[in-house]
Formats: structure tokens, C-alpha cells, sequence
């Protein structure tokens, strides 16, 4: 079987020559692939905010798709890499943490260690390019259907402690972090509709939201609702928490970081 679909997800940027060599790999095995590019613009070394982006896209590709992604501060060490398979979907990965979300959200997440030493792949990786000598070659075999023999031993994946969602012994007040920052400032939080207790009485029914010394009081269900300058909390279109500004940057606004711990209070 050939032609199967493989998206990439890198913090290669545009700039230099991985993210296309990368390409040239997967289609040096298989011509017939369909390479999506889901992103190459993920900040460099952010891995919590690749586990977000792969979470958000992995409803949204189809069935037997191979998401290959690498986002790999530690290439060239002793992590290792993962195959993981959920909704008849695959991503081959580092070993780092960056399938925490797909592992919260999906309970039947299978995780298995890659066969590294399979003769179909090939010998001599680069130790700084496992993207091009590793990874492609991978997932090409994975989308002609190797999956199978591919896999190596089931694996208790990295998890980040980014992903933690702590109820405050047992009020309805939530502790997590900011686990990614889209290029419009929206500043997204690990805290998922699910994990509100009864979840809101209505779109705007919460106290307060705590980022260090930064507080917001208001909540709408869209970014028009909200007045400029303002900033204000909503579930985005993944139901994850985010602060948003309307046409501004949250992230910029509030000084927000990636890792910055919070505090939802809601009734």
C-alpha cells in the first residue's frame, strides 16, 4: 500500500532547508505520499505546545493517518521514540512529553517503542537530524501499512507535568498552566470544559482567573463579545480555557509565557 496521508509538525521555521529535506525524505520512499504541512512554526523546543497542536488536529485528519511530529530537544540522546494509535490514527514521536494531551484526552491511547533496529529503516542516523533520518523514513513505512512491525515493546509514555489539573481540595477552583500561544497572543491553558465540576451555568458564570498578579473577571462564548482591550476568558474552538483580547494580544497584554501557572475560580 502506498499514498497515505502524513502531516508533519516541527519547530523547523521557514527559514532553513529541514522542513523540505524532510519532505524530500518521505517522498524519496514513497512518491505517492500526501505530505500535509500542519506546522513547522511551533516556538522552538515548545513541546507542550506541539502536545496541543497535534490534539487539535488529530479528529480533523483521516482515519489512517500517520502524524509525524518533531519537536526534539533532546535528539541525539537517550529518549526514545514512540509510535501511539488512537481513533485508527498513528503518530510517531520523541519520547518527551509532546503525547501528554493525546494520552489525557484518549484513555485508549496504545504506546508502543519504536523498532529502531527493523531492517526497512535505514542504518547511520545523523545524531542531529533525526527528522530526516529516523522520523521520515518511519512514518512513510507506518502509512504503507508496517505498523505492526514497526512496533516494539508497549511503553509508559514521558507525560509533562504541564497537562496537571489540580482541584483545590475539592472547591470549585482549578490550578494549571499555560500550555500554548497562538500567533494572535491567545494565551490556551490545559483546563478542558470536562474538568469543571457541573460544568458552567451559563458561558459567563465564573469568578475570577489568576495568572501570577494578573486577574480576569470576564468570560464570553466568542472573541466578538468582548470589548477592545479587554481581556477576557473563553473555550476555544478545542474547549480548552484561553485568555483572549479582541484584535490584541492576550499573551502581550498580561505579559503571558508559556509554563505560567493559573488559577480558575468558577461556580
Amino acid at each position: 500500500m502506498s499514498g497515505g496521508i502524513i502531516t508533519l509538525l516541527t519547530d523547523f521555521g521557514g527559514r532553513d532547508g529541514y522542513a523540505g529535506i524532510m519532505k524530500g525524505m518521505l517522498l524519496s520512499c514513497d512518491p505517492e505520499l500526501k505530505v500535509v504541512d500542519l506546522t513547522h512554526e511551533v516556538e522552538p523546543f515548545a513541546v507542550t505546545s506541539a502536545a496541543y497542536i497535534l490534539y487539535s488536529a488529530w479528529d480533523f485528519f483521516p482515519e489512517g493517518t500517520v502524524f509525524c511530529v518533531v519537536v526534539d530537544p533532546g535528539v541525539g540522546s537517550s529518549r526514545g521514540i514512540v509510535l501511539a494509535s488512537v481513533k485508527e490514527r498513528t503518530v510517531i514521536a520523541p519520547d518527551n512529553g509532546v503525547i501528554s494531551l493525546l494520552h489525557r484526552m484518549y484513555p485508549g491511547l496504545e504506546v508502543f517503542s519504536l523498532k529502531s533496529n527493523h531492517p526497512a529503516l535505514p542504518k547511520g542516523a545523523s545524531a542531529t537530524f533525526h527528522g530526516r533520518d529516523i522520523f521520515a523514513p518511519a512514518a512513510a513505512l507506518l502509512a504503507s501499512g508496517m505498523g505492526e512491525e514497526l512496533k516494539g515493546e508497549a511503553v509508559k509514555p514521558v507525560i509533562s507535568e504541564s497537562f496537571n489539573i489540580h482541584d483545590d481540595s475539592g472547591r470549585q477552583i482549578l490550578h494549571s498552566r499555560i500550555i500554548h500561544i497562538d500567533r494572535f497572543g491567545n494565551s490556551i491553558s490545559a483546563i478542558h470544559s470536562g474538568d469543571l465540576k457541573g460544568g458552567l451555568k451559563d458561558g459567563r458564570s465564573f469568578v475570577r482567573l489568576k495568572i501570577g498578579s494578573r486577574v480576569v473577571t470576564e468570560m464570553t462564548r466568542t472573541y466578538t463579545e468582548a470589548e477592545a482591550g479587554i481581556p477576557v476568558c473563553l473555550f476555544g474552538s478545542s474547549n480548552f480555557l484561553e485568555m483572549a483580547v479582541r484584535q490584541g494580544s492576550a499573551a502581550q497584554l498580561l505579559g503571558i509565557s508559556i509554563g505560567d501557572e493559573i488559577s480558575l475560580y468558577y461556580r
